[in-house]
């Protein structure tokens, strides 16, 4: 047995890549697939925030002779159908939903791999499902036989006895530590 992982978040982004699904299954027409999906809206922020952080992300603006978004508030606004900058750039509009929006689109992006690899085949884990119970999940999923104990302690990390930092106040604070770095990075 063979076990390899691959990851991108581009291989839910069917928009640009709307291959992606018939060419892994040419080439792994076996493969388990898992999915990890997180809220939608924080999603887009995480996407957003390493926009801002990429060198160009004021040069794309400029290219369409507009001044960036100083904020997420404003860049979502920008999504809208309804913005009047849309009506002049659809083309950017478009361009920035397809990339930001139809991303999160989670049942439309999932369905062609459920269709192309069976539902028996594909997981689909809410990361904000406990630890341990997503661990549990996935050994489901891939069979805890092919990992073998000696370098993987799944029998320990899913007894009742190991424990998950789970404390979901910390996550919290890191969200809401994060929006408040992203809002004074962009004043």
């Amino acid at each position: 047995n063979t076990l390899t992982f691959d990851k991108s978040p581009s291989y839910m982004n069917l928009e640009f890549f709307p291959e992606v699904v018939d060419y892994a299954k040419a080439h792994l027409p076996n493969a388990k697939i898992i999915a990890t999906l997180c809220n939608p809206a924080e999603r887009m922020y995480s996407d957003f925030n390493n926009l801002v952080r990429k060198t160009g992300y004021k040069e794309f603006y400029q290219d369409y002779q507009m001044k960036p978004p100083r904020n997420f508030s404003e860049f979502v606004r920008l999504l809208h159908a309804d913005n009047p900058l849309c009506n002049e750039k659809l083309e950017l509009c478009e361009s920035l939903r397809s990339r930001y929006l139809k991303k999160g689109e989670y049942l439309n992006n999932l369905q062609p791999w459920l269709n192309g690899y069976g539902q028996d085949n594909v997981l689909i884990v809410n990361m904000d499902e406990d630890p341990a119970m997503i661990v549990k999940r996935l050994l489901n999923h891939v069979g805890d036989e092919i990992l073998p104990e000696s370098e993987y302690p799944w029998k320990e990390i899913v007894s009742e006895e190991y424990k998950f930092n789970t404390n979901p106040n910390l996550a919290y604070e890191g969200r809401q530590s994060s929006y408040q770095s992203f809002d004074e990075d962009m004043k």
